[in-house]
């Protein structure tokens, strides 16, 4: 109720603003702080209502680089002195930031192949970040619930693509592709 009073009370104090009509205030029986244009209560009076100057204020455009043109992001060299990331050819300029882009990897979900007559598939899961992604995991969860890990390497370095491997009697008997939310993906250095 609180903010819903603080929403009508701006929008009636830019109406003021741009058609110069008087505000009034009252308060009704149950407390409530009323705000109006027309003095529609014995108990209205017109408010106090702060000045507001008007002025102009030139943005200057600003331009974001990026690493794109320059190699990638090189999480190895480190961050700039003012917390940005160094690209792979030195350059210094990039607005992106360290702490986001290089202190953990970020892997998503590329591609599901058809399973085979047995059931085996694999899921093909990409390294987003300049990071290597320790120790991935991925599991396939059944139409069941049921959990099953899936096999693949022990790491994946930076902006690489890893396969990963089951054989379900769940997918060989629907001869079905499994949906993207059918599996976890996490690794040791992820961000949860």
């Amino acid at each position: 109720m609180k903010h819903a009073v603080l929403v009508l009370l701006a929008l009636i104090i830019s109406t003021r603003i741009v058609s110069a009509e008087e505000i009034y205030k009252w308060i009704d029986e149950a407390g409530i702080t009323h705000y109006s244009t027309s003095k529609s209560d014995q108990k209205a009076r017109l408010a106090e209502l702060p000045k507001f100057n008007k002025g102009e204020y030139k943005v200057s455009s600003t331009q974001s680089f990026t690493c794109d043109q320059h190699g990638g992001i090189n999480c190895q060299a480190g961050e700039d002195a003012d917390g940005s990331v160094i690209c792979f050819d030195g350059f210094t300029e990039a607005a992106a930031r360290f702490k986001f882009h290089c202190s953990s990897p970020k892997l998503t979900l590329s591609d599901i192949s058809v399973p085979d007559e047995k059931g085996r598939f694999s899921i093909f899961v990409r390294n987003d970040r300049s990071v290597t992604a320790r120790l991935p995991k991925v599991i396939f969860i059944n139409i069941d619930g049921s959990k099953v890990p899936m096999k693949g390497p022990t790491e994946i370095k930076e902006f690489q693509m890893a396969e990963f491997t089951v054989i379900s009697g769940f997918v060989a008997r629907t001869h079905g592709k499994p949906k993207e939310s059918q599996f976890s993906i996490s690794c040791e250095n992820c961000d949860q």
